[in-house]
């Protein structure tokens, strides 16, 4: 797509120790520049096209200042370009304005915080990039609503803490679109900052086959889909706690030595994902509205120690009409144990009524706490006044339990199964299965790019 013959550009090629200082694109005019360095100083405002190979910016430009503007219906292409920033308190690299179209192609940027502004943008494109320590507000975007949006094989390392908590790396604005971040990898060093690497409207945000590494700060997205997650704290958030036209969906993800893994909103599926050796709660209901659904996860040498309550932690409130009830089968645990607790419990103990449906699930080499079942079917009390007790159950008072279970095995013997005789809601399978159909195919229609296998770690912290 950038590739265009020689003869459409006046060539300026030089070698790079060469220092370029200003340019004027005019509309319909295009420029290539080859093997330059760009000083602090530099000043190109482009109309037309202009496209940088080998090139190397020093980006400290003065407070207020820009290196290069893009003007509407302009175009800028980085192809192995360097990007390099010694103060945090530069003025913009770039700035874009309306129906602009910019493009990084490898390209490596280090500590480039402050550095890209596009207003209402038709593209913005990165690909196979590499960030080192590029942690706050490096790309503010708006993006037209048929606008490309490309970020894909990037590798983004990060060292060091941002100089605030609210900071963010990716600002991006879009009504009624998604914004998916494919096949990268995401890895924190020595740091234990918490903040958003990308901030963008709800419900707008898919990460496909992305590898996180170290992370401690809460990724707020409406589909998360063949991820791995290592050493990561506080990993997910699905964002409602209202039903939304299409489900949360976290599928066939890994989690490895993580803590406190997802925080489930209303609507949200987990499905054919795997937990291994994790702590704490790994998955938590972040509604009363109930309505998740966990299904095929496998659970390997899990532990809830002291401090957490159960490895699943789930919620429902029935007196809310838009509450539903939740659903997790064909799930299964190997080795895990709960030091307190249970491995699967409830959070509110006074409401009535069904939590979830748990079926099929299987429990092997598991253990919970003193006195206590993998999963906790406690029981709810009340009076003849309505009144919530804390008293032993006596045989005037109203007992419900809060789980329905369906074959679900111990070491491989069946004991726990109390599906009621009377009518219960269930989880319409079938619905919610169309409408993650759909969901995913509008995720491979707006998506620019196929996923493949997840990228390795191909550079260290001191390489770029």
């Amino acid at each position: 797509m950038f590739n265009f013959p020689s003869s459409h550009y006046e060539i300026l090629a030089d070698v790079i120790s060469h220092k370029y200082r200003s340019a004027i694109i005019p509309k319909y005019s295009r420029k290539r520049f080859e093997n330059r360095l760009f000083v602090c100083d530099s000043n190109i405002s482009c109309a037309g096209k202009v496209s940088f190979y080998n090139c190397t910016f020093n980006c400290d430009i003065s407070q207020n200042g820009e290196c290069i503007t893009i003007l509407p219906r302009g175009e800028a292409v980085f192809k192995n370009c360097t990007f390099k920033r010694s103060h945090s308190n530069s003025g913009l690299f770039l700035s874009g304005n309306k129906g602009c179209l910019v493009s990084f192609i490898d390209c490596t940027f280090v500590e480039c915080n402050n550095f890209v502004q596009l207003d209402d943008c038709t593209r913005v494109a990165f690909t196979r990039c590499k960030f080192q320590d590029c942690v706050d507000a490096v790309v503010k975007a708006s993006v037209q609503p048929e606008a490309q949006f490309a970020f894909h094989d990037n590798i983004w390392c990060v060292t060091t803490s941002p100089a605030h908590q609210k900071a963010s790396a990716f600002t991006l604005l879009g009504e009624n679109r998604l914004f998916a971040f494919e096949n990268c990898c995401i890895q924190y060093v020595g740091t234990d900052s918490s903040y958003s690497l990308i901030t963008a409207p709800q419900n707008s945000l898919c990460f496909l086959n992305c590898s996180f590494d170290g992370s401690i700060f809460p990724i707020h997205a409406v589909a998360v889909i063949g991820c791995i997650f290592r050493h990561c704290r506080n990993a997910l958030v699905t964002n409602s706690a209202v039903s939304a036209l299409y489900p949360y969906l976290i599928e066939n993800c890994r989690f490895i030595q993580c803590s406190e893994c997802i925080q489930a909103g209303a609507d949200t599926e987990i499905l054919r994902s795997t937990f291994t050796a994790c702590t704490g709660t790994l998955i938590r209901s972040a509604s009363k509205l109930g309505h998740v659904h966990i299904a095929d996860c496998k659970f390997f040498d899990c532990v809830v120690n002291a401090r957490g309550s159960a490895c699943i932690e789930l919620d429902r409130d029935c007196s809310v009409i838009s509450g539903k009830i939740n659903k997790m089968e064909n799930c299964t645990f190997e080795n895990c144990r709960a030091e307190k607790g249970n491995l699967i419990s409830y959070q509110n103990e006074i409401i009535p009524g069904y939590v979830a449906v748990i079926s099929n699930c299987r429990f092997n080499s598991c253990s919970a706490g003193e006195n206590e079942n993998p999963i906790g079917q406690k029981v709810s009390t009340k009076n003849f006044y309505g009144k919530a007790q804390n008293y032993q159950i006596y045989t005037f008072y109203r007992e419900r339990a809060k789980f329905i279970l369906t074959n679900c095995c111990i070491d491989g013997d069946t004991v726990l199964d109390n599906t009621p005789k009377t009518q219960y809601d269930t989880y319409d399978k079938a619905k919610c299965a169309a409408r993650r159909g759909l969901f995913k195919e509008k995720i491979k229609s707006e998506s620019s790019h196929t996923p493949k296998k997840i990228l390795r770690w191909t550079i260290g912290v001191q390489s770029v």
